[in-house]
C-alpha cells in the first residue's frame, strides 16, 4: 500500500495535520461500505507495518483499534435486532 512505503516525515505530517481521526469520523458516520473498508484495511496495514502499539506511531494502532470496537458494536447490535 502507498503508506507502507512512505517515510517517517510523512507519516509525522498525517499525524499532525489530524488525518487520521478524520479518517475514523468518516468510518463512524456510517458512509459506503467500499469507502469504510478501504480506510479500515489502510488503517491495518499501516499500524501492522509500522510496529503497532509499540511502534513509532501508535496513533495508527489506536484509530484501528478504535475502528475494530465501533466494528465489533455494530455487529452485536445488528445481531440483537
Amino acid at each position: 500500500m502507498l503508506m507502507n512505503n512512505t517515510g517517517e516525515h510523512i507519516h509525522e505530517q498525517v499525524i499532525d495535520v489530524g488525518v487520521i481521526p478524520i479518517l475514523v469520523k468518516i468510518v463512524k458516520k456510517k458512509s459506503d461500505l467500499p469507502v469504510r473498508e478501504r480506510i479500515f484495511l489502510l488503517l491495518d496495514a499501516t499500524q501492522s507495518s509500522l510496529g503497532g502499539a509499540s511502534g513509532k506511531f501508535p496513533q495508527y494502532y489506536n484509530a484501528y483499534y478504535d475502528l475494530v470496537m465501533v466494528a465489533r458494536l455494530l455487529l452485536f447490535q445488528s445481531k440483537k435486532d
